[in-house]
C-alpha cells in the first residue's frame, strides 16, 4: 500500500504546490469477497481510519540557510519504511567514511527509537551539508538530484518524528519536535 502526501508551496521550498508523492507503507494487501471483510483489508485490525496528518519540517544549515516542506501524511503506516531509509543512509555514509559498521542480531531500523533516529538524522544532514551543500542554494549536486533527496529526506523526518512542527538545526546538532517555527 502506498501513502500519499501533498506538499504546500512555501518560500525556498523544493516542493511544487499540488504535487503528490507516494510513500510505501508496510501494509500487506489481501482480497475479500464481501463488504464486511473489505474494511479489514483497508484498515487492518478493524481500526478506524486515521485522519490525514499535517506536518511542517524545516532544516536549518550551519550557514543559516533553510529548506522546508509542509506535508500531509495520509496515515502513520510509513514509519517502518522511513526508519529503514534513514538507517540505510546512516550506515552507507558510515561505510563510505571508512568506519567499520558491525551488524548485530536485532540491529537495524527501529521506527520507535526516536532518540536514535534523531541522532541518525542529524548525522546524515550534517554529512550532506558539509560534503555537498545539499541544503544550500549553491549546492554541488545536480538540481534534480538535490531536490529529490531533500523531498524524500524531509518526508522521512516528518514520518518518523512526532509533532506537527519539526526543526532539524545543524548549528545546534539537534532535532526539535513541536518547535514554534516562523
Amino acid at each position: 500500500m502506498y501513502c500519499l502526501y501533498t506538499p504546500v508551496s512555501r518560500p525556498f521550498s523544493p516542493h511544487p504546490a499540488g504535487a503528490r508523492y507516494l510513500v510505501q507503507s508496510s501494509f500487506q494487501e489481501t482480497f475479500a469477497d464481501d463488504e464486511e471483510n473489505m474494511s479489514l483489508i483497508i484498515q487492518p485490525g478493524g481500526a478506524a481510519p486515521s485522519e490525514p496528518i499535517a506536518k511542517y519540517v524545516a532544516l536549518k544549515t550551519k550557514a543559516g540557510e533553510k529548506v522546508s516542506a509542509e506535508l500531509t501524511l495520509q496515515d502513520e503506516n510509513g514509519r517502518t519504511s522511513a526508519a529503514e531509509y534513514i538507517h540505510h543512509l546512516y550506515t552507507s555514509i558510515k561505510e563510505k567514511l571508512g568506519e567499520v559498521v558491525i551488524a548485530q542480531i536485532g540491529d537495524g531500523a527501529d521506527a520507535h527509537n526516536i532518540a536514535e533516529l534523531k541522532k541518525q538524522i542529524v548525522f546524515i544532514a550534517a554529512f550532506h551539508d558539509s560534503m555537498f551543500g545539499t541544503f544550500n542554494r549553491t549546492s554541488t549536486l545536480p538540481e534534480k538530484e538535490r531536490t529529490e533527496f531533500i523531498e524524500i529526506f524531509l518526508l522521512a523526518i516528518a514520518t518518523l518524528i512526532p509533532g506537527n512542527s519539526i526543526l532539524v538545526d545543524l548549528s545546534k546538532g539537534s532535532v526539535i519536535e513541536g518547535a514554534g517555527l516562523n
